[in-house]
């Protein structure tokens, strides 16, 4: 009963329009640890006065209650830092795994105090690697980029958009660093910054990423007003090989800028060697297949040239039929050695005559 009578005192001091009386209201509601208490703080996230809304986000961090997560949530996007890090602390205390992805977020703010409570809070949950990267300085980008961590890309998105040119210079460069192509519609975004050195920054790590959703865009840059951003554009599309640029390559050819000037001739240099060395050739005499051997002399190949002669050429003989084979000579039995008898003549009475 006494408890019940203590929250309803502090809530009429809620509605007052003292801040002192409604911080302390605040306070007490936080020591007495009732869980009926989170619905009569979650109002004062919302109060105009920037130290309710701190301790208000303060005080909920004693409640182990999800009820308060998504507000606090919410009031890591507050416009005053003090809330903003009030809140990252509370949902650290809270250790409610549903926070995870809303205080990765807030790793690619503009606060560095924020992203170090955020980065605390996070190790409360066993997330503890994310304190290692994070410091509170604008290399947390550079170590966030080379963490090799999938998660990393949102906040370093997030950063791109900083208002901070220092902050999203670092967020850029970690963006390309990363070489994930989800990261380039982001860098396209930022090829209209107003910082000369993010825009030129973003014209290198697309073309490092070699994404041909960048080509369109980069080609575009070659008209900016700018002339640091024209000669990264002609040296980026020139070493990229992109035939596409020519024309407006051309254009710039009588540019106002000898850097400019510079870059294009380079570029159009580097794209005309490009179309040269993919241009076919024709094969030479030498990588003509052998011809295989016959009888004749093979004839020599029609690229050279014969030395000039007084005496017609003699066109050789068309082959004629293959040789038929000759018979083997006939072969006769050997003569018998001795006398050859000789018998004698027949009369014509068919009686052999006497011999005389």
């Amino acid at each position: 009963m006494l408890r019940l009578l203590q929250l309803w005192w502090h809530k009429r001091s809620l509605r007052g329009g003292n801040r002192a009386k409604h911080v302390k209201a605040i306070n007490a509601l936080a020591r007495l640890g009732d869980p009926r208490a989170v619905e009569l703080l979650l109002p004062s996230l919302e109060d105009k006065d920037v130290y309710v809304r701190r301790s208000a986000a303060m005080a909920l961090g004693e409640f182990s209650d999800s009820r308060a997560v998504k507000p606090l949530m919410r009031a890591m996007e507050d416009g005053a830092a003090e809330v903003r890090d009030a809140a990252a602390r509370s949902l650290g205390h809270l250790g409610d795994k549903q926070a995870i992805p809303a205080l990765i977020n807030a790793l690619g703010g503009d606060d560095p105090d924020l992203r170090v409570s955020a980065a605390k809070s996070l190790a409360r949950m066993n997330e503890t690697k994310w304190q290692d990267w994070v410091k509170g300085t604008d290399d947390d980008f550079v170590r966030l980029s080379e963490s090799n961590e999938k998660r990393a890309i949102e906040p370093l998105m997030r950063a791109v958009k900083s208002l901070k040119s220092h902050v999203r210079s670092a967020a850029m460069a970690g963006l390309g660093r990363l070489g994930d192509r989800d990261t380039v519609p982001h860098l396209i975004e930022i090829l209209n910054d107003e910082d000369s050195r993010v825009r030129t920054g973003a014209i290198g790590w697309i073309l490092k990423v070699r994404d041909r959703r960048g080509i369109d865009p980069i080609i575009h840059s070659l008209r900016h007003k700018d002339p640091d951003t024209r000669v990264a554009a002609a040296k980026a599309l020139g070493e990229w090989g992109e035939k596409r640029a020519i024309v407006e390559l051309r254009k710039l050819m009588e540019d106002d800028d000898d850097e400019v000037c510079q870059a294009v001739v380079e570029a159009l240099t580097r794209l005309s060697e490009g179309e040269a060395q993919a241009a076919p050739k024709p094969p030479s005499s030498s990588a003509l297949p052998a011809r295989p051997q016959t009888g004749a002399a093979p004839r020599p190949p029609s690229s050279t040239v014969l030395p000039a002669s007084s005496e017609p050429a003699k066109v050789p003989a068309p082959p004629g039929p293959p040789a038929q084979p000759q018979p083997a000579p006939a072969t006769f039995p050997a003569r018998p050695s001795g006398v050859i008898r000789i018998p004698p003549k027949q009369q014509s009475d068919g009686k052999p005559k006497d011999k005389h």
